[in-house]
């Protein structure tokens, strides 16, 4: 069975807005050139790699009945429980991500550990340097 992949309609909304924007260069009348083709070549790469994505998402949001699950969309914030440091990172797809702006690939090694859990959840991870932490999961939007 293929697994399906909970999203909030923020997230829904994002891979919605990314597979139009794709769909509308690869639709784009402009003449053939060596430079165009290879952004046909790019934007039909992402957008099949979007699709994908997008055939498994199912929206999920948040009330009083579905405690609040990290979840593609969803913006966490962590403690490092032996410093105390809080870090926020938004989880969205790999064609969505943008690390430097504190946005996450759900692929990515932190998000996967992340992936499912709840608030006060805690979990550990052992960073690119080898250091392992304990973190908790003290907030989900």
């Amino acid at each position: 069975m293929e697994k399906t992949i909970p999203v909030n309609q923020y997230a829904y909304n994002i891979l919605s807005g990314k597979r139009e924007h794709l769909q509308g260069v690869i639709d784009k009348k402009e003449k053939p050139t060596i430079e165009r083709q290879r952004e046909l070549n790019e934007a039909r790469k992402e957008l099949s790699e979007v699709e994908e994505v997008f055939n498994k998402v199912f929206v999920r949001d948040f009330n009083e009945k579905q405690p609040a699950m990290v979840q593609i969309g969803c913006v966490v914030t962590l403690e490092n429980m032996a410093t105390g440091d809080k870090r926020e990172y938004r989880i969205m797809t790999r064609s969505t991500a943008d690390p430097l702006n504190g946005v996450i690939s759900n692929e990515s090694p932190i998000a996967q550990k992340m992936m499912g859990l709840n608030l006060k959840n805690t979990f550990k991870f052992r960073d690119n340097y080898g250091k392992e932490d304990g973190y908790k999961i003290i907030s989900i939007e």
